[in-house]
């Protein structure tokens, strides 16, 4: 019995050698490469990704968006941690875009130099957007599609 039990183990570890391990699944991007664009990606779940050294967030089952701001420069690093623990950079490249820029004359004083008490306030505002903008959602909605208003 016990030579029928080691005999087993031999063969299945055996196997375990001869299949050779599954690929790893290919990041996908899609989008709008431009500055102001908007990017939808998929990884391999568990793959942990980040965006010029800050973390994106990706869903359980791999999906991600990057969206790129209106002064990004023409090349960010994403690197890619994949649940092996293999890492890949990878370099995109981001068109620059000309954007009309228009001024407002005539403001009245009190929006151009805050009194105090809109100081306060401002400050109270800031912190509550810098407190939202640090939430961060693992879901990508986006996948259904976005509803225009």
């Amino acid at each position: 019995m016990m030579i029928r039990k080691a005999l087993f183990y031999r063969i299945v570890f055996s196997l375990a050698l001869a299949v050779p391990p599954s690929p790893a699944v290919a990041l996908e991007v899609a989008g709008s490469f431009i500055q102001g664009g908007l990017v939808t990606g998929r990884a391999a779940p568990g793959t942990r990704l980040f965006l010029d050294g800050r973390a994106v967030p990706v869903s359980p089952t791999g999906d991600f968006m990057l969206g790129f701001g209106r002064d990004v420069p023409p090349e960010v690093v994403l690197r890619e941690i994949r649940p092996d623990g293999g890492t890949t950079i990878h370099r995109l490249t981001v068109r620059q875009r000309s954007y009309q820029i228009q001024r407002i004359e005539g403001l009245p004083r009190r929006k151009v130099t805050p009194n105090p008490a809109d100081v306060a306030r401002i400050r109270s505002e800031s912190r509550l957007i810098s407190a939202a903008r640090e939430k961060t959602a693992a879901n990508v909605l986006s996948r259904s599609g976005f509803a225009w208003p």
